[in-house]
C-alpha cells in the first residue's frame, strides 16, 4: 500500500473529518492495548493526533496493517503531526496503545478525555451534492470574515445547541476558524465544550463525535494550532456555516466567538 500519496486520485475529493477517541470510562493509571477507532464506509488520511495528553502520559499507534509505527512510548504532547501521512481504508480501524491513563479535566470538574484523529475523508466525486462545488458566476475574490457569538448558558446533560451563520453576499471558502472567549480576554485553556462542524449542506459532520473547540482553533498558542479545516469547504451563497454545542459547564455563563476567515467570491 503506498501510503505517501500526494495528491488526491482522480474521481475523488478530499475533505476535512475529524475521528474522536473518548476515553473517559477508562481507568487511572492503567495501561491500555489495543484500542481502536472505527473507520467508516469512505478511506481516510491521517494527519495529525491531538489531545493524547488529556488521556495519558504515553502512547503509540499502529498503521492499518496492525504494523508499529512508533516503536516505543513517547511523552504526549497536545497534538503529533503525522509524516508522512497515512491512508486507512473504509470500514478498518486505527489501533493504538496507551500507557499510564490520566484524564484531565475542566475548571469544572467535568472530564475532558478525548483524542481527535485529525485528517480527510476522501470521498467519491458526486457522493455530495457541494463536492467539487465551483462559483457559476463572474465573480472576483476579497478575504472576508463571519463571526459567529455563542452564548454557553446551558450545563453538562442539557440538549445540545446549534448556532449558525447565513452566507448573503456570495460564495465563501471557508480557510481558519478561530474560537475565544469573548466575556473574559484569554485562551481556551480547558475545553468549557465540545463542538461538532457541519459541512456545507447543513447536514453531514464533519467529526464523528463532539470534539475539543482547541483541534479547530488554528490561533492557539502551546501547540494546540489547527490545520482545520484542511482542505478547505466552500459554502454557496445562502447556505450555514453551523455548529453544535455541547456544554462541559456546572453552572453559569461564558461568552465566545467562532470566527470564520476566508474568501469571499463578489458577483461583478
Amino acid at each position: 500500500m503506498n501510503e505517501q500519496m500526494k495528491s488526491t486520485p482522480e474521481g475523488f475529493t478530499d475533505i476535512p473529518f475529524i475521528y474522536v477517541f473518548d476515553g473517559r470510562s477508562l481507568t487511572p493509571g492503567a495501561d491500555v492495548n489495543n484500542l481502536i477507532v472505527s473507520i467508516q464506509e469512505d478511506d481516510f488520511v491521517l494527519r495529525s493526533i491531538a489531545g493524547m495528553s488529556t488521556i495519558a502520559d504515553k502512547w503509540k499507534y499502529y498503521d492499518q496493517a496492525q504494523m508499529r509505527v512508533i516503536s516505543e512510548f513517547f511523552a504526549t504532547s497536545n497534538r503529533w503531526t503525522v509524516v508522512p501521512e497515512r491512508m486507512y481504508q473504509g470500514n478498518s480501524q486505527i489501533k493504538f496503545d496507551l500507557q499510564t491513563v490520566n484524564l484531565a479535566a475542566n475548571a469544572d470538574g467535568n472530564d475532558i478525555a478525548f483524542a481527535g484523529f485529525v485528517g480527510a475523508k476522501r470521498v467519491p466525486n458526486g457522493k455530495y451534492a457541494w463536492v467539487g462545488y465551483e462559483s457559476d458566476y463572474p465573480h472576483w475574490e476579497r478575504q472576508f470574515t463571519y463571526r459567529i457569538p455563542i452564548t454557553l448558558d446551558f450545563f453538562v446533560g442539557d440538549a445540545s445547541r446549534q448556532f449558525s451563520m447565513e452566507i448573503t453576499d456570495g460564495d465563501f471558502e471557508l480557510q481558519t476558524i478561530s474560537i475565544v472567549r469573548s466575556d473574559t480576554p484569554g485562551d481556551l485553556i480547558a475545553d468549557p465544550f465540545r463542538i461538532t462542524m457541519f459541512d456545507p449542506s447543513g447536514y453531514n459532520a464533519l467529526s464523528d463525535k463532539p470534539c475539543s473547540p482547541r483541534w479547530l482553533n488554528w490561533i492557539q498558542g502551546n501547540n494546540w494550532s489547527s490545520a482545520f479545516p484542511a482542505p478547505t469547504l466552500v459554502y454557496p451563497i445562502n447556505s450555514l456555516i453551523k455548529f453544535e454545542i455541547d456544554s462541559l459547564l456546572n453552572a453559569g455563563t461564558q461568552t465566545f466567538d467562532i470566527t470564520v476567515t476566508g474568501v469571499e467570491r463578489m458577483p461583478c
